[in-house]
């Protein structure tokens, strides 16, 4: 299943965008119930997008029934569908300011789709129960929206300029590249592949690979994420991002906090996990060489320790995974 291939990648914690049913709530609670040897998880739950009644999310709770068929919009409506998923026990809420880039099936991805009040209200109330809102937002115009609304977390981001990262470098707000999504537009294999994604790829790639650059030198919060469901053919995984990064001017050590601790304080989570420290969560991955010396090993654990059980052990003895001295 999704989560076993996510931790066998060595994903110890992850942030769910869109799920059916709140099956990503379920997954946290078996996670740490210990009936499922899987990645912690921040559950997001229903995600509050127009073409909620277009997806099988109206199924998830008897008060989402009738937005079914319907498109959501509107103030209350949408104080309400973040108030629902929080009597869910989620931890974030996904929310959209703009179409997909990866299909034509709805709105362009430089399209605002929700008004700036509409966004300010999600937030608003789930700020209520403290809870943060991550914003998947591609064009510039809808990225200044969701950052002037108090989103958390800018997921995607293709088409930032210099004016909207430094922006977001100003409101402390967090960019997720997603990068490594893109370099798989081009595979016909890909999770998104259609002719949209192949025809706008290398526009994307390259406007990507410059940003990240810049980002990186205004001091932007970056940090990693795949956009995938992990997926039995899905190529896209953590150390590529890692990997990318590294390529686009950070330092090693830098691109592997991006992933570790960095991730762990922007997603308030550095008092459970991020770093080896007593009290904390064990979640660990073993490499038989230094990570800042070959960062490729990345893609290559070979032991994944998860909330201190051994979720992955590819039975390499001790003497051949620490350096002789």
């Amino acid at each position: 299943m999704p989560a076993r291939r996510a931790i066998a990648s060595g994903v110890t914690t992850l942030k769910s965008t869109s799920v059916s049913g709140y099956s990503d709530v379920a997954q946290r609670d078996m996670v740490v119930a210990g009936y499922l040897a899987g990645p912690d998880i921040l559950a997001a739950g229903v995600y509050v997008t127009p073409e909620l009644g277009d997806t099988d999310d109206v199924l998830a709770d008897p008060r989402v029934y009738k937005y079914a068929n319907r498109t959501l919009n509107g103030e209350a409506s949408l104080r309400e569908v973040v108030r629902i998923n929080t009597d869910n026990g989620v931890d974030w809420i996904k929310t959209r300011s703009a179409g997909l880039t990866s299909s034509m099936g709805g709105p362009d991805p430089v399209t605002q789709v929700f008004s700036d009040a509409e966004l300010a209200a999600i937030v608003d109330e789930a700020a209520r129960f403290d809870i943060p809102v991550e914003c998947h937002a591609h064009g510039v115009e809808v990225i200044a929206a969701a950052v002037r609304a108090g989103c958390r977390s800018i997921e995607h981001g293709y088409y930032v300029d210099e004016a909207t990262l430094r922006m977001m470098k100003e409101a402390g707000t967090i960019w997720v590249p997603t990068y490594i999504s893109v370099t798989g537009f081009e595979l016909p294999h890909d999770d998104y592949n259609s002719n949209i994604p192949r025809l706008r790829w290398p526009h994307l790639v390259e406007n990507m690979a410059q940003m990240i650059r810049l980002g990186i030198e205004l001091g932007v919060t970056i940090v990693t994420a795949v956009d995938t469901s992990y997926g039995p053919e899905s190529v896209y995984r953590i150390p590529g991002e890692i990997n990318a990064f590294i390529d686009f001017g950070m330092r090693p050590i830098d691109a592997l906090r991006s992933a570790t601790v960095g991730s762990a304080e922007a997603y308030g989570l550095a008092d459970r996990t991020g770093v080896i420290e007593a009290g904390l969560d064990a979640d660990l991955l073993v490499f038989d060489r230094d990570p800042l010396e070959q960062p490729s090993v990345l893609h290559n654990p070979l032991l994944v320790v998860s909330n201190g059980r051994v979720a992955v052990n590819r039975r390499v003895g001790l003497e051949k995974v620490l350096p002789n001295h």
